[in-house]
């Protein structure tokens, strides 16, 4: 009831304008008729004084649900607001020291990310990452992915910016849907010249305007891109349009592949091992000696998604409580003997 910055009432009272149907219960040390009659008035379903008797409790939650049938009503407004596993993960090496300081420094700010790495290394990740613990955390984080749109600059244009139209399926497109929150755009290269401009357009006034619309829509977006080529070398050869890359670079976040970051191998095999137990109901504890050193000299040409896919099989393969050669592609065994990080 007592929580230091808010008494529970007052919270009951906020998730309520959210979710009404979901039952609160209040639990106290205070045994105040006042207290539990207003909170019984403002909407709680139970008010239970210390000490607790565990079987008291179990048959209040079990009342609360047949009274409420919590299930049937709370649960669908909850999934889309239920917080996915982080996608990345922080070691102790240098290059995870220096990544932890960029994402520190840039997250509170609004500031333009490109994050620039090969295929595979994380880069989506990273921008959720950056997104997350920033001022826009509990605003709408958008993916744009130009490398799986259609093929057809219209089709594309369509996607980006909307069709134009003051419908109801206008509000549909990335830009609108970014709007107060973060728009990720994956692979910006990808974009045709023509979209390029026009979104260099939308930021430079940041608005936008809609065909066939009365006044234009205001716009508040924080931009991160991601580019598996050097954007400068794009600009140079007409890919992209100078003068988007000079708005959308206020900072750069190189990522290295993982065959120039060995002491990040294990790091990510041990974390991949984890979610592949959890997953597939192994319990494995490690890698063999062997196995160790194999990813160690192996050249990880898809980076991190192809560490977790190799890893994802030999746990489906392994039978014993640790994962050794036998359970690896022949490829991977092979390759890893012959090939070297120093000639690639």
């Amino acid at each position: 009831l007592w929580l230091g910055d808010m008494d529970g009432i007052s919270l009951m009272k906020k998730v309520k304008e959210l979710l009404p149907d979901i039952p609160f219960i209040f639990i106290t040390a205070y045994d105040d008729i006042k207290t539990s009659i207003n909170a019984i008035r403002a909407g709680a379903l139970e008010y239970v004084t210390k000490p607790l008797l565990p079987e008291e409790i179990l048959k209040i939650i079990e009342r609360a649900f047949d009274k409420t049938n919590i299930l049937k009503k709370i649960l669908p407004a909850l999934k889309g607001n239920i917080k996915e596993p982080p996608e990345f993960i922080f070691g102790e090496t240098a290059f995870f020291n220096k990544l932890l300081k960029q994402i520190t420094l840039l997250a509170p700010t609004n500031c333009s990310v490109i994050i620039h790495g090969e295929s595979g290394t994380g880069k989506k990740a990273i921008a959720r990452e950056i997104h997350s613990r920033g001022k826009r955390c509990g605003k709408p984080f958008v993916v744009f992915n130009c490398n799986t749109l259609p093929s057809t600059a219209g089709a594309k244009e369509t996607a980006l910016f909307g069709n134009n139209t003051c419908s109801s399926a206008a509000v549909n497109d990335c830009i609108a849907a970014a709007n107060t929150g973060t728009l990720f755009i994956h692979e910006i290269t990808d974009l045709p010249v023509s979209m390029q401009l026009h979104l260099l357009k939308c930021i430079s006034e940041k608005k936008i305007q809609k065909a066939g619309c009365i006044g234009d829509t205001e716009l508040d977006i924080r931009f991160l891109v991601t580019s598996s080529e050097n954007l400068w070398h794009a600009t140079r050869s007409g890919k992209l349009v100078e003068d988007l890359y000079l708005r959308l670079n206020d900072f750069t976040i190189e990522v290295l592949p993982l065959r120039n970051r060995k002491d990040d191998i294990l790091f990510f095999a041990d974390y991949f091992l984890t979610v592949a137990n959890k997953e597939l109901n192994k319990n494995i504890n490690g890698f063999t000696p062997e196995v160790a050193t194999i990813f160690k000299n192996y050249v990880w040409h898809d980076n991190l998604r192809e560490l977790k896919n190799i890893i994802n099989k030999a746990v489906l393969l392994t039978q014993s409580d640790c994962i050794d050669a036998q359970s690896l592609p022949a490829a991977i065994y092979q390759a890893a003997k012959n090939e070297s990080p120093l000639n690639n």
